[in-house]
């Protein structure tokens, strides 16, 4: 047997036996779990400032936001959605959902969260300024959203 085949087959024992080990989530503190709700409640709160303020500069109605815990189902595509915009009805008030974990259970970071946020703000003022039926990721969407994430002095990754 080669090095290469002993360390193969040690690394696939340990991951076998590493995936029959559980963990102790008792010892997770209740300090911990509000800490947890903290961030997430920071994390709604900021969206909600965002997205209004944007909305109020550019004078168009306000939009609902709903900020999920749980991942979002994976898309068609078979990546990580994170937000998704509803068009006013008659009656019915705009609103964006944004989801604050990845399939795999782990928080959006900062970069990405915010990113999803101009994003789904884009296709409020898509429909409500330029008057489109319909808010396709064009590449002047995609410029649109470079543009706001500039002014507001966001990192472009």
């Amino acid at each position: 047997m080669t090095k290469d085949q002993k360390y193969q087959k040690k690394y696939y024992q340990e991951l076998k036996k590493s995936n029959q080990i559980g963990i102790n989530v008792d010892l997770i503190s209740k300090k911990c779990i509000d800490y947890a709700y903290e961030i997430i409640n920071e994390n709604y709160e900021y969206a909600e400032n965002l997205i209004q303020s944007l909305s109020k500069c550019y004078k168009i109605p306000p939009v609902k936001v709903n900020l999920h815990i749980k991942p979002r189902p994976v898309s068609r595509s078979n990546t990580d959605l994170f937000g998704q915009y509803a068009p006013s009805s008659p009656g019915k008030q705009a609103q964006v959902d944004l989801w604050i974990l990845t399939r795999h259970k782990i928080l959006v970071g900062p970069n990405e969260f915010m990113r999803t946020i101009i994003e789904e703000w884009m296709h409020h003022w898509d429909m409500k300024v330029l008057k489109f039926e319909i808010s396709p990721h064009t590449k002047g969407f995609q410029k649109r959203i470079r543009e706001v994430m500039r002014a507001l002095q966001v990192r472009i990754s």
